[in-house]
């Protein structure tokens, strides 16, 4: 049976989808709303919830719900980011290998890690998040000051292997794996929203096998692309060469 929230999340829907109410509008208070349909605020929440967690609504703390931008991004690691409304901040820092960074990096735990942290935006929405890291024992990189967003900038830490790159350290093969689960509090709170979120795990090896960086990139699974590219070589038919 239909639930009298998801009436409503039916009918905010339709006027969203209908235009009733733009992108970036924000929508009337939970107070007003429930006066409007006659039902109590948590009943209300309940049908916002719906709507947040399809990712049409988004809440912003102290501000109210808000329409949410359609905008779509395409995950291609490796790629110049063809974008130039994302804007993208960075931050680089210390840390030490704990959790599954260990396993992930092939490096004895509480070793010393550069992290570099990548946030995409557009407007004011989170888009993505992606965290690098590279042991200290591979390449002692430089800690700059945190970067303010701007545009032109790889979201994926493509940058890193640049970096790498410089310090005479070169990334011979690239593996990815792709997940989907529920984002931690701290992701939803970022992308703001609940809806499930791609999770890239990615590791870059040398020549010789050596792991040299590990990343996370958190994707909103409702806002993002995924391109995967493959190239064969193809043998010349005998007699044409």
């Amino acid at each position: 049976m239909t639930t009298r929230q998801h009436h409503i999340a039916d009918d905010l829907r339709r006027s969203i989808e209908s235009g009733g109410f733009a992108v970036g509008e924000r929508l009337p208070s939970e107070t007003r709303l429930a006066e409007h349909y006659k039902v109590s605020v948590p009943t209300l929440r309940e049908a916002m919830s719906v709507l947040k967690a399809e990712g049409l609504v988004e809440g912003i703390h102290g501000r109210g719900n808000f329409v949410r931008e359609p905008h779509r991004i395409p995950y291609a690691h490796g790629h110049k980011m063809a974008d130039s409304t994302l804007q993208v901040s960075v931050d680089v820092r210390r840390v030490k290998a704990s959790g599954v960074l260990p396993s992930l990096l092939r490096v004895p735990a509480q070793s010393s890690l550069t992290e570099y942290e990548y946030v995409s935006y557009l407007q004011r929405s989170a888009l993505s998040m992606a965290r690098v890291y590279v042991p200290r024992s591979v390449a002692k990189l430089a800690i700059p000051k945190p970067s303010l967003p701007r545009a032109g900038r790889s979201p994926w830490g493509d940058d890193v292997q640049d970096l790498l790159a410089a310090a005479g350290i070169h990334v011979a093969t690239t593996v990815e794996r792709l997940v989907s689960r529920l984002p931690s509090t701290e992701e939803a709170q970022l992308l703001r929203s609940t809806t499930p979120v791609l999770v890239v795990q990615r590791t870059s090896s040398d020549a010789a096998g050596r792991i040299v960086a590990g990343a996370f990139v958190v994707l909103a699974g409702d806002r993002t692309e995924v391109i995967f590219t493959n190239h064969t070589h193809v043998e010349a038919p005998r007699g044409t060469r």
